[in-house]
């Protein structure tokens, strides 16, 4: 996929060989207890592989190119480290490789490639669902070296995720380093927003992913054997993605190919897996990773959101705005002052505060996305002396307290992480006037993550909600100072079933 990006020099596996020599040797015992020759030989194998890697990185750089380099983190580790995955008490003198480049080399990564070698490149890290990972690591297992049972050495140190998470919770660490980028293979598969976004964080080109390609030959059989399916195919596999697999079905078909205790076995490996995966996908995915992903989907598909979500809706959110302003008592006051939360495009409730005659409303705009703020500020020509529309993420927002008559969210609150959720209430009671007036909207189901791959059919529509449900979202306004005024459930053909939410800012008696 990314064999044609534009100054890179593309290269991958070069510890291949030197993984390999150690795993399929791990039944001979603990390496202690072998010939110093032998070890002297293994440890070798895998010298020469960090030579080759360090060759195709001055090799690039004298071609004035970056290295684009594939690997199996658990090839970067050394036959000792290995090794002691299966024997635990084994003491073993540690391999250390040193880098071309450095006097000293340090090595406090799981691996044994050296610090500084690591440090110079971008991570990305990708995995893939064990449902399909680690029946497929077995059937290779059985093509490269014939039968071979899960509980085996080889294939008991193959069958994690922990190399992985290792090598991304080290690279968390490091102040000095490029933050990893974990991407799942059913996101390649599935979603061309998420790689993009993959690519926009680290400085590859979008444009220049391939998802169409020609077959390639490999003469190692050994290598083939592990990469016969990605070397026969011609582009994206639908079909190999994991979404939609049930594991008690999956754990069926295990047994029934590999036998009741191996299938057994396997089922244990995905379980003491899946967790990791799951904390790895959810630490990658965190609050401000998924907020630049979310703008850049917004920035996609700001023209077909308009269309085909806003435009629809307009009635809807037009009753509840009006609703909002006949209960703001305003009688006494020339001006008001009005913050919109992911104000969009500035249509039609944007507009509709403009319009309003008496009072003047005086409107602060906030939104995400750069392109609905370009459509607003054409949308909105001619009332820039009454609207500021400023750009980022609304947890971020700072204004003095009691700025604001009300405060509105239509849609938008929804798309931030529920302890946001309830952070971002604690501050717009804050900044509500006394008796001040909230209106927003929350999904009326509870749900930790919502997560949809191609919002309103678009390729580029990732999107991001979350929802402590009716009861729980009219609980957080109220434990915030919030009095709920009106509350009403709506649901719209075609969308969620959401509860709207008028609250009032109550006065303290203290």
């Amino acid at each position: 996929m990314m064999s044609k990006q534009p100054g890179y020099q593309n290269s991958g596996y070069k510890l291949f060989d030197a993984g390999f020599a150690s795993l399929s040797q791990l039944e001979k015992g603990p390496l202690s207890q072998w010939p110093e020759e032998q070890r002297k030989t293994l440890y070798d194998i895998f010298r020469a592989g960090v030579d080759s890697l360090q060759d195709e990185l001055e090799d690039a750089q004298m071609n004035g190119k970056q290295l684009f380099l594939k690997e199996h983190t658990m090839h970067m580790s050394g036959p000792d480290k290995l090794f002691t995955h299966v024997y635990k008490n084994d003491e073993v003198e540690p391999l250390m490789v040193p880098a071309r480049d450095s006097v000293k080399s340090t090595h406090t990564n799981p691996t044994s490639i050296p610090d500084s070698i690591l440090l110079s490149m971008r991570p990305i890290i990708q995995i893939r669902n064990p449902i399909l990972m680690f029946p497929s690591m077995v059937r290779a297992a059985h093509k490269a070296m014939g039968p071979m049972r899960p509980r085996q050495p080889m294939l008991a140190v193959t069958l994690t995720l922990r190399h992985s998470r290792a090598l991304y919770d080290w690279y968390r660490d490091q102040n000095n380093a490029s933050p990893p980028q974990v991407i799942d293979a059913d996101d390649i598969i599935n979603d061309k927003a998420a790689v993009r976004h993959v690519c926009l964080k680290t400085g590859l080109d979008p444009e220049a992913v391939m998802y169409e390609w020609e077959t390639r030959e490999e003469p190692d059989p050994l290598k083939l054997a592990f990469l016969s399916t990605i070397y026969a195919s011609k582009g994206i596999i639908p079909s190999l993605a994991a979404r939609g697999l049930d594991f008690e079905t999956e754990k069926s078909k295990w047994k029934a190919e590999f036998g009741e205790e191996d299938g057994e076995d396997l089922a244990n490996y995905w379980s003491d897996t899946f967790g990791i995966t799951t904390k790895i996908t959810m630490a990658e995915n965190s609050s401000q990773d998924m907020k630049a992903r979310l703008k850049g989907s917004y920035d996609a598909i700001a023209d077909t959101y308009n269309a085909e979500f806003t435009t629809p809706n307009d009635p809807v959110r037009l009753h509840y705005l009006n609703l909002l302003l006949s209960r703001l008592h305003t009688d006494d006051q020339p001006t008001v002052r009005i913050l919109e939360l992911g104000c969009g495009a500035g249509v039609p409730a944007t507009k509709h505060l403009l319009q309003v005659e008496k009072p003047v409303i005086h409107v602060t705009g906030n939104d995400l996305s750069t392109s609905q703020l370009d459509l607003a500020r054409r949308n909105l020509a001619g009332f820039e002396d009454r609207l500021a529309l400023v750009e980022g993420d609304m947890l971020g927002l700072a204004f003095p307290d009691q700025t604001f008559e009300a405060i509105t969210g239509f849609y938008s609150i929804i798309h931030l992480p529920r302890q946001e959720q309830t952070e971002l209430i604690g501050k717009i009671t804050k900044w509500l006037k006394p008796n001040g007036l909230l209106l927003a909207n929350f999904a009326v189901n509870e749900s930790e993550v919502n997560v949809v791959e191609k919002w309103l059919g678009d390729d580029n529509g990732w999107m991001h909600w979350s929802s402590w449900g009716e009861e729980g979202s009219v609980k957080m306004l109220e434990e915030a100072g919030l009095k709920i005024l009106f509350r009403e459930t709506k649901q719209v053909e075609g969308d969620a079933n959401f509860v709207w939410l008028i609250a009032q800012k109550v006065i303290s008696n203290a």
